[in-house]
């Protein structure tokens, strides 16, 4: 968990929670139990780019324990709107079956810019930060 000092901006919805953290990060954490489609991520993306603006970013995207996202929504996941100044991300995993999920995700959407999974979200934002600070 992170110290309250590392968060500037909070945003809920009705599937997920947005935080802004230092340094330019994004931390998605969806609610437990839900399906995700293209219509909840669009509007997680809406308000990703009302924290972040136009600077470049990393997310760090915390699975719940169980949840599903559709097909569209991965589709829409990969994709170019989804990754627009994303330099990488972060998904923060809490158990087996959202590993196999999340490295399904991985192979066979191969979303535009470079995925990493972590067990622990200090491990994530350490290299999130890496990365932002040495991406052009």
């Amino acid at each position: 968990m992170l110290a309250d000092e590392e968060i500037i901006s909070v945003v809920g919805t009705l599937k997920a929670t947005i935080y802004l953290l230092k340094g330019d990060i994004v931390k998605m954490v969806p609610h437990e139990n839900i399906e995700m489609d293209e219509k909840d991520l669009e509007e997680i993306q809406r308000i990703k780019f009302e924290l972040v603006g136009e600077r470049k970013y990393g997310v760090m995207f915390v699975t719940p324990d169980m949840g599903v996202m559709t097909k569209e929504g991965r589709a829409f996941a990969s994709g170019p709107l989804v990754n627009k100044n994303a330099v990488a991300k972060a998904v923060v995993i809490k158990n087996l079956g959202m590993r196999m999920m999340t490295s399904f995700f991985i192979k066979f959407n191969k979303p535009l810019v470079e995925h990493r999974i972590f067990e622990k979200e200090e491990e994530a934002i350490h290299w999130l930060h890496m990365k932002i600070n040495t991406t052009p």
